[in-house]
């Protein structure tokens, strides 16, 4: 426990943060961690040069919901502490199907930066009388794990292919996490214009991918 642990999940900070407390490290948010450095960055600055238009932006907001929201990202830009935003996130499992949105249905799903299904899973659970999915994952051994993942369930498609404007071939830099990202070396992969492919239309198509697929 002497030794610095960096905390960098994009996802999961909070939970990691309170299961390090728990096993007795000391942790830090950023901003605590400057100031046992004797610096003391001006995080909210912009929050008060521009208070103005930031009061005016929530004030337009509908109902306490909405701006409770708005509080939570005001106060963890000025103090860099998780617990504020965490106090209004919504379980990251719900983002692609919350119930308060999604309509179940005969659908069929293109998965842009399918990953190793998980999103796909999500989908046949959360709509049983789905008609097919087609997930696209560039990523030879994602799409690997993809296709085993699925394996089980019915209507399933794994194109190893990424999507783009038109059919062409890039190279794919794995960074060790979720997120690939395009590059000079690295897996050379497939692209397909997804206007080009001879599959049912979609009804709901989730990309997670390069801003160049999007």
């Amino acid at each position: 426990r002497s030794k610095p642990v960096v905390v960098s999940s994009p996802t999961l900070c909070l939970r990691i943060i309170l299961r390090l407390d728990w096993m007795g490290f000391k942790t830090m948010n950023l901003s605590q961690f400057y100031s046992t450095l004797g610096l003391e960055p001006d995080w909210g600055g912009d929050l008060d040069i521009h208070r103005t238009e930031y009061e005016w932006l929530r004030e337009t907001l509908a109902d306490d919901e909405s701006r409770g929201v708005f509080d939570a990202v005001v106060r963890f830009r000025k103090t860099l502490e998780p617990l504020y935003p965490a106090s209004v996130c919504r379980d990251i499992s719900l983002q692609w199907f919350d119930p308060e949105f999604f309509r179940p249905g005969p659908h069929v799903l293109v998965d842009g930066g399918a990953y190793d299904g998980d999103t796909a899973e999500a989908f046949i659970k959360a709509c049983p009388e789905y008609r097919a999915a087609h997930l696209f994952e560039p990523s030879g051994e994602l799409a690997a794990k993809a296709r085993i993942r699925m394996a089980g369930y019915r209507g399933i498609t794994v194109h190893q292919s990424g999507l783009d404007g038109m059919r062409s071939s890039a190279f794919l830099e794995n960074t060790g996490t979720p997120s690939g990202r395009k590059g000079v070396s690295g897996e050379h992969v497939l692209l397909e214009k997804l206007d080009d492919l001879d599959i049912e239309p979609p009804t709901m198509i989730k990309l997670d991918v390069e801003g160049c697929e999007a």
